[in-house]
């Protein structure tokens, strides 16, 4: 335990979790996460005014609270300029809308189905996959392309013993200008799970992919950007038990120069 003075220049140090609104921090200007860092934020949503910085770098970990069926937090920051080092992860990973519960449909406008034990897996900017049993189906495609950051991935629905995995969450990022990309961005829907073999089988849903949205004046760098489904629950097994995997997000990425 500590007590730690929050200045207008701030750094999340090495091996500290920090969860926050950015009302907490409302005077930070300049932002570092320290490798090994961690930021967890909650109550920014897209419906919101972004928080506005004049730099943030990331070098540790950015990322929000889960969500459940109702999208509350996500990462939508504003700053002159954004870097995402080497060994930075701003990620999202499986915390959009949640998985469907047990022996229920997941969470979002692409929920994954549930049944007969099984799940569907969450639908996005793709078509979620059929479980094993065809009465576990995906979930479909929405929003428009032109707001691929202001919507979450959908839950895969649940299995008759098992949660299904979340969808991906949201991440806004806009610099006036330069964003530089040099680690990962991700916002994938998280796995399904599986009891193959138990009485009754059953596997639940991957969530899809999430949304991500860059802008600036430049970008540059050489990271990764990723928005994938997650897998269904024994996925690559030939087994008959299978939950659908989810499907992919959306990533929209608009610059003057990159």
């Amino acid at each position: 335990d500590g007590i730690f003075a929050v200045t207008s220049t701030f750094s999340v140090p090495t091996k500290l979790e920090l969860q926050i609104s950015p009302t907490d921090f409302s005077g930070v200007t300049d932002l570092t996460i320290d490798a090994a860092g961690t930021l967890n934020l909650e109550e920014n949503a897209t419906s919101t005014s972004a928080w506005s910085l004049n730099t943030l770098t990331v070098n540790g970990f950015l990322t929000h609270k889960s969500n459940s069926s109702t999208v509350l937090h996500a990462i939508n920051i504003s700053a002159n300029t954004i870097t995402v080092g080497s060994g930075g992860f701003v990620s999202t990973t499986g915390k959009g809308f949640a998985g469907g519960a047990t022996t229920s449909n997941g969470s979002g406008p692409g929920s994954g189905v549930y049944g007969n034990d099984y799940g569907g897996g969450g639908g996005y900017g793709g078509v979620g996959g059929r479980a094993s049993d065809s009465a576990a189906t995906g979930g479909s495609v929405y929003g428009a392309t032109s707001t691929a950051a202001d919507q979450s991935g959908s839950g895969g629905g649940g299995s008759y013993y098992s949660l299904g995995g979340g969808g991906g969450g949201i991440i806004h990022l806009v610099a006036a200008g330069t964003l530089t990309l040099s680690g990962i961005i991700s916002a994938n829907g998280g796995a399904g799970d599986a009891h193959c073999g138990a009485i009754p089988s059953g596997a639940s849903g991957g969530g899809s992919g999430g949304g991500i949205h860059l802008e600036a004046t430049t970008i540059t760098g050489s990271g990764v950007l990723q928005a994938v489904g997650g897998n269904g629950g024994n996925a690559g097994v030939a087994s008959g038990c299978g939950g659908g995997g989810g499907g992919g997000g959306k990533i929209l990425v608009t610059a003057d120069t990159n």
